[in-house]
């Protein structure tokens, strides 16, 4: 049996992008919360990604990340009932969150990747309650998705 592809990622930046990174969270991720399908994950810039929380979320200002889950009414596809969600992902942010915080920006990166993918698959942060299951398993992933990373590279 043919493995599910798991991510389609799509790049509207000039930045070289590991695709392979991005599949190995995504499967990770989904088999720890025993889902399959597939996520589509875009690379965009800071103008797009402003311009996309202004129609989306009534913000008009850049972020990190913006997920859509399939769920909702934008993204009704009968032809693809697996089809979770979508991940947009302004590297530029990014990259300053890494430098402001002091943290590598592959593991920013991988945090925001994981955060996107958990609130396709229906967590939340707006309710407390509900943020420190969320944020709790999105830093537990995260762990252990950097030392399986380290454990590969020794």
């Amino acid at each position: 049996m043919a493995e599910e592809r798991l991510l389609e990622i799509t790049n509207l930046t000039q930045n070289i992008i590991d695709e392979k990174f991005f599949q190995e969270i995504a499967n990770y991720v989904l088999g720890k919360e025993k889902t399959q399908g597939l996520i589509s994950l875009v690379f965009v810039g800071p103008g797009r990604i402003k311009k996309l929380n202004k129609q989306y979320r009534k913000k008009n200002r850049v972020t990190d990340v913006l997920s859509f889950p399939a769920r909702a009414e934008v993204f009704v596809q009968e032809d693809n009932k697996n089809f979770l969600g979508e991940i947009v992902i302004c590297l530029r942010v990014v990259k300053k969150t890494s430098k402001r915080e002091n943290i590598p920006f592959e593991e920013e990166l991988a945090r925001v990747f994981i955060h996107g993918i958990l609130h396709i698959l229906g967590y939340d942060h707006f309710k407390p309650e509900e943020e420190k299951i969320m944020i709790t398993k999105q830093e537990k992933y995260l762990e252990e998705i950097l030392r399986k990373v380290k454990c590969q590279n020794q």
